[in-house]
């Protein structure tokens, strides 16, 4: 197996690099990449051991080299580079370095150790489907951060809900195209970074993530780009409650919370079918 994708940002892309002070320049690392895969692999209802086929182990009494290779092929110039703030950090001097939406890197899939078999290589193929879909990278990863368009990703609404719906049809995640149409990926970033404080969620088990404790967010968001300047935001909901802690409830509660709070992004949310389906 061998593929390999074209993928631009359409917003700033907070990747740590060498250097992981705020002003360290960004780095596209395959490592980090290879991270989202194993997630998405999960989510979509891979179990450890085959996961542990496709992408190697060390953690075993008998480590596993990975039979899937993960290639990054990028020329950064300092012009790549920006320094806007956080997504949904309100303070004005949280701000890092980051990719410039516009630019681009090739992705470069292949197999080694004579390959996956049919039913691992499908797998693995719908877990780069969901990421290159549903998915982002880098910081703030489910906040409008690193989001990008890649060639051969659908160019309508209309076939990016077919495809979608196909790639997560028998997981526990969920999806939603939310009605909100802009023409620049930064207006919908700002949408979608406006939330409430961690505190006003108490009732919900944190369905936005947290710092105290740390937990990554079952809801997340993604700005995608259609044919010419039509962005809009995806919403996706992590329904493994062995995983996440959280219920369907939850995810009711913290749309009519954000609702309530006068954010857009919960009106949105309620309109949509994640707020139908948790209703």
């Amino acid at each position: 197996m061998k593929k390999t994708f074209k993928i631009t940002f359409i917003t700033p892309c907070f990747c740590r690099g060498a250097d992981c002070s705020d002003k360290g320049a960004p780095e596209i690392r395959p490592a980090s990449i290879r991270g989202q895969l194993r997630w998405w692999f999960r989510a979509l209802g891979g179990t450890p051991d085959e996961e542990r086929d496709v992408f190697g182990g060390i953690h075993e009494k008998e480590p596993k080299a990975s039979k899937v290779i993960v290639r990054v092929r990028m020329d950064a110039k300092p012009g790549d580079f920006t320094c806007p703030t956080l997504p949904h950090k309100r303070d004005r001097d949280a701000k890092k370095m980051s990719f410039r939406p516009g630019t681009s890197f090739a992705l470069l899939l292949s197999t080694r150790l004579g390959g996956l078999d049919q039913g691992r290589e499908a797998a693995f193929n719908r877990a780069v489907k969901a990421w290159l879909l549903l998915g982002a990278l880098g910081l703030r990863g489910t906040r409008g951060g690193g989001n990008f368009r890649w060639d051969g990703q659908p160019e309508n609404p209309e076939k990016f809900k077919e495809e979608a719906g196909a790639v997560v049809k028998g997981s526990r995640l969920r999806y939603a195209l939310l009605d909100r149409k802009a023409s620049s990926a930064e207006d919908l970033r700002k949408v979608v970074a406006d939330t409430l404080a961690e505190g006003a969620f108490k009732e919900c088990g944190k369905p936005l993530g947290g710092i105290n404790p740390r937990k990554t967010s079952p809801l997340r968001f993604r700005i995608v780009q259609f044919a010419g300047d039509d962005f809009r935001i995806v919403g996706v909901w992590d329904g493994r409650e062995d995983v996440t802690g959280n219920t369907a409830d939850h995810l009711r509660l913290a749309i009519d919370s954000l609702a309530n709070g006068g954010k857009e992004i919960g009106k949105l949310l309620w309109k949509s079918e994640l707020g139908r389906q948790s209703g």
